[in-house]
């Protein structure tokens, strides 16, 4: 059973599913480049544009504890 996401990992999801395509190819820019920016963004961040994540991330993890109230991290 995976972990519940964190604040950061929704954001960086919501992130990348809106990042625009390369306008030379019209590709997918690589998840690598993309994971910095959405790291450097949410860094510059006020704490106010990322409490919405924040409660999101809350949610899914009592989310979780519903679904598996025995799990316990154990990495």
């Amino acid at each position: 059973v995976k972990r519940p996401p964190n604040a950061f990992v929704l954001f960086r999801a919501d992130f990348f599913k809106n990042y625009p395509l390369d306008a030379v190819t019209g590709r997918r820019v690589p998840q690598s480049i993309i994971s910095k920016e959405a790291g450097l963004t949410w860094n510059r961040m006020p704490y106010e544009r990322k409490e919405p994540w924040y409660s999101r991330a809350h949610l899914a993890k009592e989310e979780h504890a519903r679904k598996y109230p025995d799990y316990r991290f154990r990495p």
